[in-house]
């Protein structure tokens, strides 16, 4: 098992969204990423998708990308409830 370092706040939200979920913690943060597209880098992205359960999808970016993206005249993906 791989360990990795987040500050205590973010650790502590992940934990209680988990339980909250009834997923144990890796299934959780799994789903997470799977389900979700936003810069793990910067923490506000993170912050706001524990807040707000709200994230944009990531199969949501790529279809967006593959009609041609800012040239397609197309918004980009809004965030959405993903949990």
């Amino acid at each position: 098992m791989a360990k990795i370092d987040l500050a205590d706040e973010v650790a502590q939200r992940l934990r209680t969204e988990a339980a909250a979920a009834g997923q144990p913690l890796d299934a959780f943060v799994s789903e997470l990423l799977d389900a979700a597209a936003f810069d793990l880098d910067d923490s506000a992205d993170v912050e706001a998708f524990l807040r707000t359960g709200e994230a944009i999808p990531a199969q949501n970016v790529v279809d967006w990308l593959e009609a041609g993206g800012d040239a397609s005249g197309l918004p980009f993906p809004k965030p959405r409830p993903v949990r």
